[in-house]
């Protein structure tokens, strides 16, 4: 089963609903986030130098 397609969420944050299944996933956490509108996609990209980066909607 692919949780990238699942809207469902536990959270909220500042930028509203945390989702968390786009671990790694910037690509699809950018899909995601400009078809929702609002939210939050909490570790969607690593860079070895600076570590995990969350993306979220403003």
């Amino acid at each position: 089963m692919d949780d990238t397609n699942m809207t469902t969420f536990v959270e909220t944050g500042e930028f509203g609903p945390i989702y968390r299944q786009f671990e790694k996933k910037p690509k699809e956490a950018i899909l995601f986030l400009k078809e929702q509108q609002h939210g939050e996609c909490i570790n969607a990209l690593y860079r070895d130098d600076i570590g995990f980066v969350d993306y979220d909607s403003f």
